[in-house]
């Protein structure tokens, strides 16, 4: 640009700059940690589930397993088990990215009162299972309320005169309300009978004849 001032020449010179932004890496984003209940579907992957690089981009989810398409970015699983799900993301630039997510099934996912069983009267038996578990904000309520250590344990003693059927409620931020039932058959005492009593002398032998059981 020239600029003519009172027969002075003033030359500016004008220069233009011009900044080039680095392009951003690739990165993947599986998303996260998240615990279902068994049966439950949960959705995977980032919002968005891949960020820089150069689109468009291909996702390959492993494992596949319980995935309704292991090559969507962000796929639905209903995993029967716990499961860590691998993204992989490339971009059009043939560049690469990874990342992982665990979908935890709940413990309690069902309500479990254990295996029908049977005692004699006066004996005491515990039920429920051993997968049934404390805290996370899980509760037990046993019913009915007689004959029990009690209704609120997972895993209570009870002593029924008669044969009693027991329902528990498990009730789970995670799982809702759960309902099971278990039943405790009780047998009655076998009857026995030594035989009548009898008197000998030093040295006779005598055959003693019981019966029962």
């Amino acid at each position: 640009m020239l600029i003519t001032l009172n027969r002075t020449c003033i030359v500016l010179a004008v220069c233009c700059f011009t900044a080039f932004a680095q392009a951003q890496s690739l990165t993947a984003s599986a998303g996260t940690d998240q615990t279902i209940c068994l049966g439950q579907s949960v959705t995977i992957g980032g919002s968005p589930t891949a960020t820089g690089g150069t689109g468009p981009y291909t996702y390959s989810w492993v494992p596949a397993t319980a995935l309704n398409n292991p090559l969507a970015a962000n796929p639905t699983c209903t995993p029967s088990t716990s499961t860590t799900y691998t993204v992989y993301v490339v971009d059009a630039s043939n560049a690469t990215a990874k990342d992982s997510v665990n979908i935890f099934i709940h413990p309690v996912s069902f309500a479990n009162a254990g295996n029908d069983t049977s005692i004699c009267v006066g004996d005491t038996i515990q039920i429920g299972s051993s997968l049934n578990i404390t805290g996370g904000g899980i509760s037990y309520s046993w019913a009915p309320a007689t004959d029990i250590s009690s209704t609120s344990a997972p895993r209570p003693l009870v002593w029924p005169a008669v044969s009693t059927t027991y329902t528990v409620t498990i009730t789970s931020p995670v799982c809702g309300t759960k309902t099971d039932f278990v039943t405790v058959a009780v047998n009655p005492l076998p009857s026995v009978s030594a035989g009548p009593d009898v008197t000998i002398m030093e040295g006779q032998t005598i055959v003693l004849s019981g019966s029962g059981a």
